[in-house]
């Protein structure tokens, strides 16, 4: 989905008509940002996308009315937007007030959704949910995402991501991206053996520079320098130890979320699979059926012949009667 243009009329600090065109903005950059002071109407336009498209809004304590800017009667939003090869227009207007300025008991809120036909938008009947698979709560956590809303999509659920990622991405895209994963988990493993082989031979070598010294010292006990030099080396290999455990402890959590992220993509692999049995099994009855036709045909034609053949007796015994009828009555003039 690709937002192209956005308009809005009155809405919250927004108030009179503005003009976002996201195609001219983006014409010579690949990113931009949303600024400005507290209040200036950064997250208006958020809103404005989830109102038009949704009816709905992140701001659950608030009504649709309620986004009307203070003292005004309307307010209006549309939104271009470009999906799958076609252009959309959604509408959103929303009146308050009466043409003398008193409150509607019920404000009047409409939605429509257009798509664009022949150079023309034409009105339809869908729904928003219906062209782009996705709910206002998946939306917002793929597309329009507000201030901290992108950390709900890395925290929710197995369930909930899958459902996202089906809508998202095809099948054979995430066996891409699991095989990857897979590989990234085997190098990672890899890296863990050697660090493991690494520490025990510091270990040993350790071990060894420790017994060394301490014969060495017990040999030497009265020449004090020796004794400096075992407990500052005694001290440095401490402290690689326990660098090297960090990061063992590091590599471990990596290859945790590695794992538990392989494990999700085998899930989705599976449940592609099904479907594509399903699939397989529907072939198999349609080819089924396309067999009994072909073997019906000959008698389906036979009959057509036979029909063809009724209508022009039929058209034969038509005219014999229309002559029959001149006959009789050439017949009554003569007499």
């Amino acid at each position: 989905m690709k937002i192209k243009q956005l308009k809005i009329k009155n809405i919250a600090s927004l108030k009179g008509n503005h003009v976002i065109n996201f195609d001219e903005i983006l014409n010579d950059l690949n990113l931009f940002a949303i600024t400005g002071p507290t209040g200036s109407g950064k997250s208006t336009i958020l809103s404005c996308i989830g109102l038009v498209l949704y009816g709905d809004h992140y701001k659950k304590s608030l009504a649709q009315s309620d986004f009307v800017t203070l003292g005004e009667s309307k307010g209006k939003i549309d939104l271009y937007f470009h999906f799958q090869n076609r252009e959309y227009l959604a509408k959103w207007e929303a009146a308050i007030r009466k043409k003398n300025g008193e409150p509607l008991k019920l404000p009047k809120i409409k939605r429509t959704l257009f798509v664009k036909d022949n150079d023309e938008f034409v009105p339809i009947e869908k729904n928003i949910q219906d062209i782009i698979h996705l709910n206002f709560d998946q939306f917002c956590k793929t597309v329009i995402l507000n201030q901290g809303e992108f950390s709900k999509f890395l925290t929710s659920n197995f369930r909930e991501r899958k459902e996202i990622l089906e809508k998202l991405y095809q099948g054979h895209y995430l066996e891409l991206v699991g095989q990857k994963l897979k590989e990234e988990l085997s190098l990672e493993q890899q890296k863990m053996e050697v660090l493991d082989s690494e520490i025990q031979a510091f270990k040993l070598s350790a071990t060894e520079d420790i017994t060394s010294l301490k014969i060495e010292s017990q040999q030497k006990s009265k020449q004090a320098p020796f004794i400096e030099k075992l407990s500052s080396l005694s001290e440095r290999i401490q402290k690689a130890l326990f660098d090297i455990w960090d990061n063992k402890q590091k590599e471990q959590k990596t290859t945790n979320i590695l794992q538990k992220i392989s494990y999700d993509l085998k899930e989705q692999t599976n449940e592609h699979g099904r479907i594509k049995t399903n699939l397989d099994s529907i072939e198999k009855e349609y080819e089924i059926f396309q067999n009994s036709f072909l073997q019906k045909r000959p008698l389906y034609q036979e009959c057509l012949v036979k029909k063809n053949l009724y209508q022009e007796k039929e058209k034969e015994l038509l005219k014999t009667q229309q002559k029959l009828e001149q006959y009789f009555k050439n017949k009554e003039k003569i007499s």
